[in-house]
């Protein structure tokens, strides 16, 4: 029931607060309430009391074309952005490094930093979250390089839990500013 219902809501941001349940249901034996699925648990309830309705994008050529690119590098951990839109005067672009306290959350391998994949997926979130009165109510483009970022933001949901943290945040902010992203 809520996979159906988190159809039905703009941005597909639940799909990863789904995850814990999915998890849990593949674990025979197992049934102790963990952090994570205690979370998922008190996000459905929040949002289940008023979820974002889905919209149904017509007229979109009436919305300001917005265009944008990021890209990351993980040898520096850095992320590049840039953003052209009708209600600049010129292109916003800008750089990211991110801290390395960051980057130890993500680490999934002890001190091995394999995190290229949240280094690239939190491009858009950057200029969501710089730029929001350049994106508000917009139609938005946005080129990603990155196969496995672009894959988790259009389905809403990541394989690695500091992923669905990306993606979520990223959702959010898409509808608090009416954005229609592609």
């Amino acid at each position: 029931q809520l996979s159906f219902a988190q159809t039905n809501m703009a941005g597909r941001f639940g799909r990863a607060m789904l995850r814990p349940f999915k998890r849990r249901q593949y674990e025979p034996g197992r049934s102790n309430l963990n952090n994570q699925l205690w979370r998922a648990t008190q996000w459905w309830l929040g949002v289940l009391e008023g979820p974002p309705p889905r919209p149904i994008a017509v007229g979109a050529m009436d919305r300001p074309l917005v265009i944008s690119y990021s890209d990351g590098e993980g040898k520096d951990a850095g992320v590049g952005v840039a953003v052209w839109s009708p209600l600049a005067s010129r292109a916003k672009a800008g750089y990211l490094r991110v801290p390395q306290e960051v980057r130890d959350l993500w680490s999934r391998e002890g001190s091995l930093s394999r995190d290229i994949y949240e280094i690239e997926a939190i491009g858009p979130l950057t200029i969501l979250h710089n730029w929001p009165e350049l994106l508000q109510g917009c139609l938005w483009i946005h080129f990603i390089d990155n196969a496995a970022g672009l894959s988790s933001l259009v389905k809403g949901s990541s394989s690695v839990f500091s992923g669905d943290i990306i993606v979520g945040a990223t959702w959010q902010l898409v509808i608090a500013l009416d954005v229609l992203p592609w």
